[in-house]
């Protein structure tokens, strides 16, 4: 700030600015690591309301633009590790305001740096960014700006996937993230589906067309087999068979030892209570994880079955 103000001839804000870089440069002596002296909350706004200030003062109308970016590049470490913190804790599902040991000299310490050797690594990104500053005063106009900022973002990119925050921004993250979205909104196709045999279900008449629409739904839930006890007395068992791209469901018992055999299968027992938590009975089901995974929305679909079914049997026994 002190190179671009006297190259304009603002000597003032130039005076001004010296002055306050001889004084920060003079705590620094008692501030560096290991520090006796500690800025605090107070000095730190009292600082960067200092450099605001000035910086809008000495700036003009013709390089308004370029003094501005000066105070971003030179505070470029704190400003980035202060945007990306709540962002960090948004996709981690933490509390955005609440403290985390994931800043960047967090990081720096956990990658084997000792306080000294991050605290100067620090002060070398800062002073690579002040030249990087400089030289966008020195070359403005001539395109510097734009490899200048090509340069910040390489380097944005490079620091936080050295934090790792890359993992959190995975594709496969980020494209389950809007399937379950979307599927909770009700824009899915197979959800609008699910949601029609619920309807269907809640306009049977009797007990044996509401198992058929049970049985459809756990057929578009791609389960192996199922078993359904009312008390302790099976009710209705179905096996699932794959035949093309449909699913059909029957309710023979040929195998059911063969599915119950695999090593790959996995058993949910669900108890079916009504509100005063009396249990009614349970479904069983069952699915091998070889045929297909399990998918994300299928417990949550199967609860909602679970209060659609528990609704309708209290009725049609009504």
């Amino acid at each position: 700030m002190v190179i671009s103000t006297y190259k304009n001839h603002d000597y003032l804000s130039a005076f001004y600015f010296a002055i306050l870089g001889g004084a920060v440069l003079g705590f620094l002596r008692y501030n560096f690591n290991p520090a006796t002296v500690f800025l605090g909350d107070t000095g730190s706004y009292f600082l960067g309301y200092v450099v605001a200030i000035l910086a809008i003062l000495g700036s003009t109308k013709s390089h308004v633009g370029t003094l501005m970016l000066i105070p971003l590049l030179a505070l470029g470490v704190p400003i980035f590790d202060s945007i990306l913190s709540p962002i960090r804790r948004f996709i981690r599902g933490r509390p955005m305001f609440q403290a985390d040991t994931g800043h960047v000299h967090h990081v720096l310490l956990s990658l084997g740096l000792s306080s000294r050797k991050a605290v100067l690594l620090i002060y070398g990104i800062t002073m690579g960014l002040c030249i990087l500053a400089i030289l966008s005063i020195t070359f403005r106009g001539k395109g510097f700006e734009g490899l200048a900022l090509a340069l910040l973002m390489f380097g944005m990119i490079l620091l936080v996937r050295k934090m790792g925050y890359f993992e959190y921004l995975a594709f496969d993250k980020l494209s389950g993230w809007f399937l379950d979205v979307t599927d909770i909104a009700g824009l899915s196709q197979k959800r609008r589906s699910f949601l029609s045999l619920q309807i269907v279900a809640n306009k049977t008449h009797t007990m044996d067309e509401l198992w058929d629409v049970v049985g459809d739904a756990l057929a578009m839930l791609k389960f192996d087999r199922a078993e359904l006890y009312l008390g302790n007395e099976p009710v209705r068992s179905w096996n699932i068979r794959n035949v093309g791209e449909s699913f059909q469901m029957d309710s023979s018992l040929a195998d059911k030892n063969e599915i119950s055999s695999s090593d790959s299968i996995m058993r949910f027992e669900i108890p079916i209570s009504n509100d005063s938590s009396k249990i009614m009975g349970k479904i069983i089901l069952i699915k091998d994880l070889k045929k297909e995974e399990l998918q994300p929305y299928t417990i949550r679909r199967m609860e909602s079955l679970r209060r659609t079914l528990v609704s309708n049997i209290m009725r049609l026994k009504n």
